[in-house]
């Protein structure tokens, strides 16, 4: 059985910016790789699979609380052995998620 890995940020951009490596290097080291994000791309060679979180830069938004419920069901469906986080709004709504 595949281990699981969540990566979580903000925006796809930050993500195709900085981390397609890295998601490559898990997908080779035996990893099924999710991402979740905002504004997620049709097709990402390098995950298993992309989740669209309705993440917004407001900290004080609505849609980041229900992109936190979002990864909540999520996180306790998939029972991922490794989650990521990158970006401070990101990492703040995915730490609540998994409390």
């Amino acid at each position: 059985m595949k281990k699981k890995l969540l990566m979580v940020a903000s925006t796809w951009q930050h993500i195709r910016n900085f981390h397609l490596p890295y998601l490559t290097e898990f997908r080779n080291q035996g990893y099924m790789v999710t991402v979740a994000c905002a504004g997620v791309p049709e097709n990402c060679h390098c995950c298993d699979s992309v989740v669209d979180i309705p993440f917004t830069k407001s900290m004080t938004s609505l849609r980041n609380v229900v992109g936190m419920w979002k990864l909540r069901k999520m996180i306790r469906r998939e029972k991922y052995d490794l989650v990521i986080v990158h970006t401070t709004l990101a990492a703040f709504f995915t730490r609540i998620a998994v409390k």
